[in-house]
């Protein structure tokens, strides 16, 4: 909660500038209009192409919070396969799967995107050819998601009516940033809603 206000007190002071729901807080980083930003590790790409002389650190967290820091969720882009296909149509995904997971790939697409890859493998033939040496910060979002057992609010995040929680949740910080709540009374309506719609697939 105490977090949650510290951004609402440097909104309402013009320090924290929001960029929106998804990417367009990027623009105004990649710009020079912001000086730091939070992203996905996946958004690094974009950043290293632009060629502007950034750092990386990780996530801030309350020192005070117990067990803090616990390594980050999980989260980020994912391939899902539907059923009603032909045996023919699951062989070509199954070898479209295997290619993506071969630890060459995965480390290219890593190493390129900044998303994290999905093997150890990858990882530490990554580690091995030297990019982490040459590319300072760009080992920080594994060892972050890495560096603590999960626990079971670190796992990831798998709730029915994803979408319509973040939704929810971007509401009411948009609420609080624009002054119409304190931080714990949208953190509350968050939790309260949130409930409802767990509750309304069930």
């Amino acid at each position: 909660m105490e977090h949650f206000q510290a951004i609402a007190d440097l909104a309402k002071e013009g320090v924290f500038r929001y960029g929106g729901r998804t990417s367009e807080a990027k623009q105004l980083f990649l710009s020079g209009e912001c000086a730091i930003l939070t992203e996905s590790s996946g958004g690094l790409g974009d950043v290293v192409k632009s060629g502007i002389d950034y750092g990386i650190g990780q996530l801030p967290y309350e020192a005070k919070a117990a067990g803090a820091p616990q390594n980050t969720i999980p989260g980020g882009a994912s391939l899902w396969v539907f059923g009603g296909k032909s045996d023919e149509e699951y062989k070509g995904i199954a070898r479209f799967f295997n290619f993506l997971s071969q630890t060459e790939i995965q480390s290219r697409l890593h190493q390129k995107s900044g998303y994290l890859p999905v093997t150890m493998q990858a990882y530490e033939a990554t580690k091995a050819s030297g990019f982490y040496e040459q590319n300072p910060g760009r080992e920080t979002p594994i060892t972050q998601m890495m560096g603590k057992a999960p626990t079971e609010n670190s796992k990831g995040v798998r709730l029915p009516n994803l979408p319509q929680i973040r939704d929810i949740e971007n509401e009411q910080f948009e609420a609080m940033l624009a002054g119409e709540k304190t931080a714990q009374e949208a953190l509350d309506e968050a939790v309260k809603l949130g409930n409802a719609a767990i509750a309304a697939t069930h």
